[in-house]
């Protein structure tokens, strides 16, 4: 679904990316995985759903607070 640079470490649920490339997407048991570039899973977390999402919205990240979400559809990757 998407392609995730970082030059800092990233916390996402109880993982832990270090600063480098790597994918992302939602699959259909309803998990976020994230893989390295060689196409290698490194974590699964449960996806959430926003159901104050009023529609559908293009892939974004976007600070609730403290904490960032990534919003895919009505999907929330991490916060």
């Amino acid at each position: 679904m998407g392609f995730l640079i970082t030059e800092v470490k990233v916390k996402i649920e109880a993982s832990e990316l270090a600063p480098g490339e790597y994918g992302f997407g939602f699959v259909k048991d309803g998990s976020f995985v994230v893989i390295d570039v060689g196409a290698n899973d490194l974590f699964r977390v449960p996806a959430k759903s926003d159901d104050n999402l009023r529609r559908p919205v293009p892939s974004r990240s976007c600070r609730k607070g403290k904490p960032t979400a990534l919003i895919c559809g009505k999907e929330v990757g991490f916060s």
